[in-house]
């Protein structure tokens, strides 16, 4: 049986490590502790042949006594349940269990989210997943697939065989349709690049910006702050003073915000140095 004590020095050792612990609290309740320090409780259950688990919420918003007590009844209740309900699996359940592991790893989780609440679930969440098959979500997004928006149906089919592939891989459901290759449906539109501009355009483009009556002031400065560094607009927009180098001519920014999480050295020129000095340090 695993103790508060013992409980705290695994979420300071899976820190410290920067791993996944899984271990066993006690009989048919389980605890997973992400690098993060995320505690999440897990009720087990094997019965008829079937592992069967439910997420019981997070610690320190359920505790030990709360988790123990919430498995207890869960457990009590599979069991009074007839095997055919008991074994209930909607699609609603795999991507609930999908979206704790994918949580952990995609850059744009709520994102991707969003659209399963908007697109699949509406539709499909009580549905049992063993009858969920690739022709019906195909049904389902023909309105999508017809306004145009076939990126956005190859991402829910990539949602959806991301899903399938981790129920199966985990034991939750033995059989299913086969929902890997939806993303066959919709070839990928061609990609079409955007006008470039020649040097000897950028006069007539600034001038027209300059004139533009909601580009003045600080927004201004910040486009020409882009423009001499040719960094993102989001990098330029968290830029700090004590992040430029007068002396050595490079602003130097930090691992945390940059796209490769790497820190990126930009120099200086003679016009930015100028547009920098000219700045107010507060706006206050």
């Amino acid at each position: 049986m695993l103790s508060m004590v013992q409980l705290n020095v695994l979420i300071k050792q899976a820190q410290k490590e920067q791993s996944t612990i899984n271990r066993a609290v006690e009989t048919n309740l389980a605890v997973r502790i992400l690098p993060s320090g995320k505690v999440t409780w897990f009720a087990k259950l094997k019965l008829d042949q079937r592992s069967l688990a439910k997420t019981l919420g997070n610690y320190p918003e359920v505790t030990l006594a709360e988790a123990r007590r919430m498995k207890s009844e869960w457990v009590e209740l599979q069991k009074s349940l007839p095997a055919d309900v008991r074994t209930s699996y909607t699609v609603k359940d795999a991507f609930e269990d999908w979206a704790i592991k994918k949580k952990q790893t995609a850059r744009s989780f709520d994102y991707m989210w969003m659209r399963v609440n908007k697109y699949i679930l509406p539709k499909f969440g009580r549905l049992q997943l063993k009858d969920l098959t690739a022709a019906a979500l195909i049904r389902a997004w023909r309105p999508l697939e017809a306004e145009g928006h076939i990126e956005t149906c190859r991402k829910l089919c990539e949602y959806t065989r991301d899903m399938a592939i981790f129920v199966q891989n985990t034991g939750r459901v033995e059989n299913m349709h086969d929902l890997t290759h939806v993303k066959a449906n919709y070839p990928p539109t061609p990609k079409r690049h955007l006008a470039a501009m020649t040097p000897e355009q950028l006069p007539d483009l600034f001038y027209a910006l300059e004139r533009l009556p909601r580009i003045y002031g600080t927004v201004w400065q910040a486009m020409m702050c882009q423009f001499y560094t040719l960094s993102r607009a989001g990098e330029i927009a968290e830029m700090k003073w004590e992040w430029i180098d007068f002396n050595a001519k490079v602003i130097r920014f930090p691992a945390e915000i940059m796209k490769m999480k790497q820190p990126h050295d930009v120099p200086i020129t003679t016009q930015l140095e100028a547009l920098l000095r000219n700045m107010p340090q507060s706006y206050e």
